[in-house]
C-alpha cells in the first residue's frame, strides 16, 4: 500500500470539510479492488517535499496504536485529476510593498471509520439521547489518554484535538442504528486523527517528562 499515487484512487463522495482550514475528506476506493480508504486533502503554509514526509510523519505512518488513525500515505504535489489547491495569498505591508504567500497542499491516505465524535454528539442531542453520551465518556476518556501518551513518547504535539478530529469506529456508517449500537454492548475504538496542523519536536528531551 505504498507505492500508489492519488491516481489509484477513485472519489466515491465527499463525508467531511473542515471547519476553518476548509479540508475537504472523501470517501475513496483503490481501484482494481475493493479497498476503501478516507482521502483529505488540506492546505499547509509549509512547504513538504517527499523526503520531508518520510522524515516528519514516520511516527504516524508507522503507528500501530489502534487509538491513532491509521495514516496508509500522505502525498505532496499532487493533482492527477483531484481538485487539489495551490492558492496564493497577497498579504498588503505598505502601499507599494506586498507579501507573496504560496499554500500547498497535502493528502492523507487513511483508515475509513464510520463517523467523526461531532457528528455522534450532534445526533445524540437531536435525538435526546444524552444518556448514551454519557456512556461513551469512560471508553472516550481512557482511549485517548492512550493516543496522547503515544504522541508524547513519539515528541508529536497535535495542536487541533476537538470532537471532530476524533473519529468513531464500531458503530457503522448507518445513523438509523447508532441509538441501538451506542446504548448496548457494542465496542466502539475512538481513534485521534486531524494531523494537519500538527507539530513534531526534535528537542532530546521528551514532551513525556514535563
Amino acid at each position: 500500500m505504498n507505492h500508489y499515487s492519488l491516481a489509484d484512487l477513485t472519489k466515491c463522495g465527499r463525508i467531511g470539510q473542515g471547519e476553518i482550514s476548509k479540508s475537504r475528506v472523501w470517501q475513496a476506493k483503490r481501484k482494481g479492488t475493493d479497498e476503501l480508504y478516507a482521502l483529505k486533502t488540506t492546505s499547509t503554509f509549509k512547504k513538504f517535499s517527499e523526503k520531508d514526509i518520510d522524515i516528519d510523519f514516520k511516527p504516524l505512518l508507522q503507528s500501530t496504536n489502534n487509538n491513532i488513525v491509521k495514516h496508509h500515505r500522505i502525498i505532496c504535489g499532487e493533482t492527477d485529476g483531484f481538485p487539489v489547491r495551490h492558492q496564493i495569498l497577497f498579504c498588503v505591508l505598505t502601499i507599494h510593498k506586498f507579501l507573496v504567500v504560496v499554500l500547498q497542499d497535502l493528502s492523507f491516505v487513511m483508515e475509513l471509520c464510520d463517523a467523526d465524535l461531532q457528528k455522534v454528539i450532534n445526533f445524540c442531542i437531536t435525538s435526546d439521547k444524552k444518556d448514551v453520551l454519557q456512556n461513551l465518556a469512560w471508553p472516550f476518556a481512557e482511549q485517548m489518554g492512550i493516543a496522547t501518551e503515544y504522541l508524547l513518547d513519539k515528541n508529536i504535539i497535535h495542536r487541533d484535538i476537538k470532537p471532530s478530529s476524533v473519529l468513531v469506529h464500531g458503530i457503522g456508517r448507518d445513523d438509523k442504528k447508532w441509538i441501538e449500537k451506542l446504548g448496548g454492548t457494542v465496542d466502539v475504538t475512538f481513534k485521534l486523527a486531524g494531523f494537519h496542523h500538527v507539530r513534531f519536536c526534535k528537542d532530546t528531551q521528551k514532551l513525556s517528562s514535563y
